[in-house]
């Protein structure tokens, strides 16, 4: 299924090539070590996809961002394409460091046991959307101002 990051930021101006570059090779990071086995209670993952930056769902991201609240779309709006729904992950930063959403959804890997889906922090759903995506190849990032 489709995957769409929404970062809602307080900076002006869009995501420049650089930051979208980063974001991506962050993502693209964490899904290769998972893919590679790398990654204490993980298994290797056996069909792996490099994300890519799609054009289309940062349109339908930015919807949300202009909406600017901090929440995630409803079960409708996540419709996309062929696809019932998308995963979706919200960030909201002040200051430059937008890679922090990525990393810090990560780190949720801590609690997370794969053998049962079961998660033994607040929440987990922000990780399971990095190694669970394997037919996707989308991620999009937006910038609120």
């Amino acid at each position: 299924r489709p995957f769409v990051l929404v970062v809602l930021d307080f900076c002006s101006g869009d995501l420049s090539e650089k930051e979208k570059k980063l974001l991506l090779a962050l993502h693209n990071g964490f899904r290769s070590n998972l893919a590679q086995g790398e990654v204490s209670g993980q298994p290797p993952a056996t069909n792996m996809q490099q994300m890519v930056w799609n054009a289309e769902s940062a349109s339908k991201a930015q919807i949300t961002a202009d909406k600017c609240i901090f929440a995630h779309d409803t079960i409708d709006d996540r419709k996309y394409g062929d696809f019932e729904w998308v995963g979706q992950n919200v960030a909201k930063f002040a200051g430059q460091d937008i890679s922090r959403g990525v990393t810090l959804w990560y780190n949720q890997v801590s609690g997370f046991t794969f053998e049962n889906s079961a998660c033994s922090l607040k929440t987990c759903g922000h990780y399971t959307q990095v190694p669970f995506l394997h037919f996707t190849l989308e991620i999009t990032i937006i910038k609120y101002f």
